[in-house]
């Protein structure tokens, strides 16, 4: 309750910085953090500037579905129209806090999926349009052991490297079209299994074995979106097909699609 409390006030207290304009830059695609003590309030997005240019944040939704998560962002160059920042995350789902799986039995480790998500973005700003070129690599990890609702004896992760290419046409202060396009640099599987044999009526054999491989093919999609800016509300709509890349992880979709492209937060 107390935390709650603070946080209005800090929201109540502070101007409303929403409309798109040289001072207040988009920070979801960009190389650009929010200002010291500048705050977004969102379903997808809460975030904090701890610094000028120094931000950390959650995804609340991914809260709401058990996945602990953070991430912190540094706008670590900036001159004239050029800048440069890196952000990196953590995200981890413990399957065990899941509906309906039980806790591990004793002497079993909880299977946890964690995924470590490191971004590199460059921004370019010239008149009404910016440009933004992201590198990102998502490292994917799972440990621990399966509990028994699931019916396979084996789990793997995708290891992925992409690149993100973004533009932002800003038709006045409140709306701009954006269009973003995303590659795959790489991808890698990496997976573990286990398999009971049974040798006689009284002799089982456990048997455990790990690997990877590179995932060949290219992969990708591209999308087209409306931004809406007003004074304190943000809303980014539109649609994208090809490969979608699941949050966090960072995962391609193996079977290209339809997919819609929605950001929605408030600023302070």
């Amino acid at each position: 309750m107390v935390t709650r409390l603070i946080l209005l006030v800090a929201l109540l207290s502070t101007p409303a910085l929403a409309r798109h304009t040289a001072q207040t830059r988009v920070t979801d695609y960009s190389a650009y953090s929010h200002d010291q003590w500048g705050w977004s309030i969102g379903p997808f997005r809460a975030a904090v500037g701890l610094l000028d240019s120094v931000e950390v944040g959650i995804n609340p939704a991914l809260l709401v579905l058990t996945v602990s998560n953070v991430y912190i962002k540094w706008t670590a160059w900036e001159r004239g129209p050029w800048a440069i920042g890196a952000r990196a995350g953590l995200f981890r789902l413990n399957v065990s806090d899941l509906p309906g799986v039980a806790e591990p039995a004793e002497g079993e480790e909880p299977f946890e999926f964690s995924a470590y998500p490191l971004e590199l973005t460059g921004s370019y700003q010239r008149g009404t349009s910016s440009y933004h070129l992201g590198l990102l690599g998502t490292l994917v990890q799972s440990s621990g052991d399966l509990p028994p609702e699931f019916d396979f004896d084996g789990a793997g992760a995708f290891n992925t490297v992409l690149l993100q290419a973004t533009w932002q046409w800003q038709w006045s202060d409140v709306t701009a079209i954006v269009v973003q396009g995303r590659a795959k640099v790489s991808e890698r599987l990496t997976a573990n299994g286990s398999t009971r044999v049974k040798i006689d009526e009284d002799s089982y054999a456990d048997i455990h074995a790990a690997g990877g491989a590179d995932i060949l093919g290219a992969k990708g999609s591209i999308s087209l979106s409306g931004y809406w800016s007003w004074d304190t509300f943000n809303l980014r709509a539109g649609l994208g097909y090809g490969h979608y890349t699941v949050p966090a992880a960072n995962m391609f979709i193996s079977v290209p699609l339809l997919f819609p492209e929605l950001a929605l937060y408030w600023r302070y």
